[in-house]
């Protein structure tokens, strides 16, 4: 019963529903997220999507109106990388990250406006229920006073076009609403900060952390980014879509075309940016929603995570170790994890580590892409030195997120796309006389001159695209990498901090491989054969072989030479719930991706697989030092006994 609901505003959601206020009707809406909680074999955290991304740009930053309507285009021609539900008005998600229109907010905002890149500016969405909205706006304006911001005003609500919207997203849309901040003289940082947080592991850190903190020299970025997270840990019925000085997102739950029908600001002549990338989705198996359309708040995801669920562990076990970073002075980080927002999304994951690694200070946006989605290097021995010593002592602070993907990334002074080391997501892209940059999942989604296109290319495996505004120029992938690489002296470090396990060891074991040798060079005539009965049998019991597996695997690799290929599908028990002895590698299974699954075999896909791992205690990740590549560095996560 609804109305028997407590109205707990500041707790995390368990339940997606909201509880009926006071006076409230039966025919409100619904709130804006409405994916199922986990029950029986499903669970929101396995969800991931496939879709469309695309960008335009002017690399000398000049503003105008052609490139929302380019983005327009290039959305809406990817309607087919989209998805559509039952309803034919009603899709997966569209949004859209554009460049901060200065001018037309200062023309439309009935107060005063700093100058450009002095104020943050934010998409909110907000409950339709008055009194839990108003709870929100309460909570916004007290964390932007604690950290010594202040409200410029509220467009609220947002304008908008709900007419547009198909049943579903009508019945759950948002109240939108868009908030303007700069930094003031003043900041109250309170000292029962912790208390204010609802998750118990935080609490139990207010014994460390301090009564007060000078935050006045931190940068108007900082500052917007822990406001973001202090609101967004501390509300569940609010979702930010972006909140920065340089950059604002546009989303919802759309089809490609009601995008720029919906959002009327958007459709004003007067709004003009320098930069627009565009994201149509294809919610793979999973359920849409008005919070998990792209762009985030700093890339748009083409594809999925396979490693996703190790990223995850990873990240949630370093919080501990993430006390400090350089760009929060002696601030307690505790209080604003944990890092994932709990969305559901493997791209809003990726997004939240992103933010959380650029905010810190210490790597631009690139450099922090390269880290989390690094080119294959392990076995590239035509590599730079300097390269490969960069990869590998950031693989010593943080596991790659591998799978297909295209990213694009963005944070308004440099615009980046890359893809996986596998190059399973298409991206082309065109360079106008007018040094435009147009980018897309598909070519075509613009229209071109074929006189005005000075240059055409498309991302390669591994390779980055970037445009840097402040230089006016595209960057070269060896050139920016190489900038990257050379920052610190990267070899050092691991000369000096890191240790190969295999300088260590003393020769293999030559057993197995005598053994082997002994066993071709034996004369078997038939298979009752004492060589066989005594040699070969035993060992084939001992390693699991059976003779469906002699007959329908080993046979036609010695007869053809090719690897036996099936599709009668395993209906055997699970290797760790059977009760008969099994092959130490049906242990071990590949955790198959939704819609594309990449070769994991080190042997024959080497050149992008390798199975070299760091093991041992890591450090601060926000706070890269040269002893954090003090580590030792296996071949193999197979271990042989001989040798150890």
């Amino acid at each position: 019963n609804a109305s028997a609901q407590k109205t707990n505003f500041f707790l995390r959601r368990d339940s997606h529903s909201l509880p009926e206020m006071a006076g409230s009707s039966v025919d409100e809406k619904k709130h804006w997220d409405q994916i199922p909680g986990k029950q029986g074999l499903y669970d929101p955290k396995n969800e991931s999507d496939a879709c469309g991304v695309g960008a335009v740009m002017s690399m000398k930053k000049i503003e105008s109106r052609k490139i929302l309507n380019d983005a327009r285009d290039m959305v809406v021609r990817m309607t087919h990388r989209g998805a559509k539900q039952a309803n034919e008005n009603d899709g997966d998600g569209v949004g859209i990250m554009l460049s901060i229109p200065d001018e037309y907010f200062r023309n439309t905002c009935p107060f005063a406006l700093p100058p450009a890149t002095e104020y943050g500016v934010g998409n909110f969405f907000l409950p339709q229920q008055s009194q839990s909205r108003n709870a929100c706006v309460k909570l916004v304006e007290r964390m932007a006073k604690k950290f010594g911001l202040k409200v410029l005003g509220w467009r609220m609500p947002l304008p908008v076009n709900s007419q547009v919207l198909g049943p579903y997203a009508q019945s759950t849309e948002p109240f939108i609403a868009q908030v303007f901040m700069a930094e003031s003289s003043t900041a109250d940082f309170p000292e029962d900060f912790d208390e204010m947080s609802d998750n118990p592991l935080r609490q139990q850190a207010r014994s460390h952390s301090k009564s007060s903190h000078v935050i006045a020299n931190y940068s108007l970025e900082t500052k917007l980014f822990l406001v973001r997270r202090a609101i967004s840990l501390r509300a569940s019925e609010l979702f930010i879509c972006s909140f920065n000085s340089r950059t604002i997102t546009y989303k919802g739950q759309f089809k490609p075309d009601q995008l720029f029908e919906y959002y009327l600001d958007l459709r004003s002549e007067q709004c003009t940016a320098y930069l627009a990338v565009v994201h149509s989705r294809f919610s793979t198996n999973s359920f849409p929603s008005w919070n998990r359309a792209h762009p985030f708040r700093r890339i748009a995801h083409n594809g999925e995570i396979n490693t996703l669920e190790g990223n995850r562990n990873q990240v949630r076990a370093r919080e501990a170790l993430m006390t400090e970073a350089q760009a929060f002075g002696d601030m307690t980080m505790e209080k604003f994890f944990p890092v994932d927002e709990d969305i559901g999304s493997d791209s809003a994951l990726l997004d939240n580590v992103v933010e959380l690694l650029l905010a810190a200070g210490n790597r631009d946006l690139a450099e922090v892409i390269m880290m989390v989605v690094p080119e294959a290097w392990q076995n590239a021995e035509h590599m730079e030195p300097e390269k490969r010593a960069f990869y590998k002592y950031n693989a010593c602070l943080m596991e790659p997120w591998d799978g297909p993907a295209l990213v694009a990334f963005t944070d308004g002074k440099q615009f980046g796309a890359t893809l996986d080391r596998n190059g399973l997501r298409p991206g082309r892209f065109y360079i106008t006389e007018d040094d435009h940059l147009i980018l897309g999942s598909e070519v075509g989604v613009v229209d071109v001159p074929d006189e005005l296109v000075s240059f055409k290319g498309r991302l390669r495996p591994g390779k980055m695209l970037l445009v840097d505004f402040e230089e006016g120029h595209l960057v070269e992938d060896a050139e920016l990498k190489q900038r990257y690489a050379t920052k610190k002296p990267y070899a050092k470090y691991l000369k000096d901090y890191s240790i190969e396990l295999q300088d260590h060891l003393g020769p293999e074991a030559k057993d197995d491989a005598a053994l082997v040798e002994e066993l071709l060079d034996m004369d078997v005539n038939d298979v009752k054969d004492p060589v066989v009965m005594q040699h070969i049998l035993p060992l084939l019991k001992y390693f699991g072989y059976t003779v469906e597996k002699m007959e329908m695997l080993i046979s036609p690799m010695v007869k053809s030479g090719h690897e036996p290929l099936g599709s009668m599908g395993q209906d055997m028990p699970l290797a760790c719930l059977s009760k008969l002895p099994r092959m130490p590698f049906d242990y071990f299974s590949q955790l198959f991706a939704q819609a594309t699954n990449p070769p994991i075999d080190p042997i024959r896909e080497a050149n992008v697989m390798s199975l070299v791992c760091p093991i041992g205690p890591e450090r601060n990740l926000l706070d890269p030092q040269p002893e954090s590549c003090h580590r030792v560095f296996l071949d193999t996560p197979v271990l042989c006994p001989r040798r150890f």
